[in-house]
């Protein structure tokens, strides 16, 4: 049996095409799948550790570009605490968000991780950070006049928009 990580890729190694083309697709991917089945239940430990370092480097991913990197992990905390945010509210969104959040990176988390896959995720993350950044300037002592002071009259815009006391 092969080593997790060094599984030959039909794609990459000739062999294991040959393999392919001549069992078929439906029966080589049923073969896999035993095998990978298999392989988890004699390593379960193995199997969950690689699952937390694929979870980890989905929420986390190591960009090769170091503002997109800490840009997407920078928001994963502040995100986390909209969400916990959302729930407190009883806010509908919470449970929207919350099963996004499960669903979509279920599959990235059990069988592979690539810096590209958080990518649809982005919006929603900043959204939820964004909005527990204004609970937490509305709730800040002075908070809401915050806005007011970095921009007086209001935000581009709105000037005469009136700001609710």
């Amino acid at each position: 049996m092969v080593q997790p990580g060094r599984i030959p890729h039909p794609f990459a190694s000739d062999g294991e095409r040959r393999r392919l083309v001549t069992v078929g697709e439906l029966t080589y991917n049923r073969a896999k799948l035993v095998e990978a089945v298999t392989w988890i239940q004699y390593n379960p430990t193995r199997f969950a550790s690689l699952t937390a370092g694929r979870m980890v480097r989905f929420w986390f991913p190591p960009a090769r570009r170091r503002v997109l990197g800490l840009s997407f992990g920078g928001a994963v905390f502040p995100a986390f605490l909209g969400l916990v945010q959302a729930w407190r509210k009883r806010a509908l969104i919470a449970w929207w968000v919350t099963l996004v959040w499960v669903c979509y990176p279920l599959a990235y988390h059990l069988i592979q991780a690539d810096p590209r896959y958080p990518y649809p995720l982005y919006w929603i993350l900043l959204l939820m950070a964004a909005d527990w950044t204004a609970g937490l300037l509305h709730h800040a002592p002075n908070g809401r006049n915050l806005i007011r002071r970095m921009a007086p009259g209001g935000p581009p815009g709105c000037q005469g928009f009136r700001w609710n006391e």
